[in-house]
């Protein structure tokens, strides 16, 4: 690929790159071969979303054990840098991190509102039916709607959501 001019650190329109789309199909061999034409298999999407992450969403065992490899014989090669101090002032929230603060959301529904965030092509339908995700779930959702194409129908009877909510 590369000696065709190819980059295959290149992310596609929703800043996925080809390692974050092989981590979101399951295909280990493909992140091999990717990392071996030197790709990064830390780089995360446009929504700060992480291949690791979507790996152990998706319970890609395989997956998983593929990153986490990688990742330990970076640290070999690679000294960690110091830690830049950060202005608070200028730190930036990602949506899983927003998602993480919501109390009221089990881990699965966290994981299907991301789903519906990062338009997930193979989700077209979500129930959360009496799931109890409250206001800030509710908002949770709209924000991730607002980026969907996807999703076609979604349940949210038996929730706690109020009209201005």
């Amino acid at each position: 690929m590369e000696h065709l001019g190819a980059n295959v650190n290149t992310p596609d329109k929703k800043g996925c790159t080809p390692v974050f789309i092989a981590t979101y199909k399951g295909h280990a061999d493909a992140i091999k071969a990717l990392a071996q034409l030197r790709a990064n298999v830390y780089t995360p999407n446009k929504n700060g979303v992480t291949p690791i992450c979507v790996a152990k969403l998706n319970d890609h065992a395989d997956v998983i054990q593929v990153l986490e490899q990688y990742e330990e014989q970076e640290k070999k090669v690679t000294p960690t840098p110091p830690i830049p101090k950060e202005d608070p002032s200028e730190k930036t929230e990602t949506f899983e991190q927003k998602l993480k603060r919501i109390t009221t959301l089990t881990d699965k529904t966290r994981s299907e509102i991301l789903r519906v965030y990062n338009n997930d092509p193979t989700l077209t339908e979500l129930n959360l039916w009496e799931s109890k995700i409250g206001d800030e779930g509710g908002r949770a959702i709209a924000s991730a709607l607002a980026t969907n194409s996807t999703l076609t129908t979604l349940h949210l009877g038996g929730n706690n959501i109020e009209a201005e909510g």
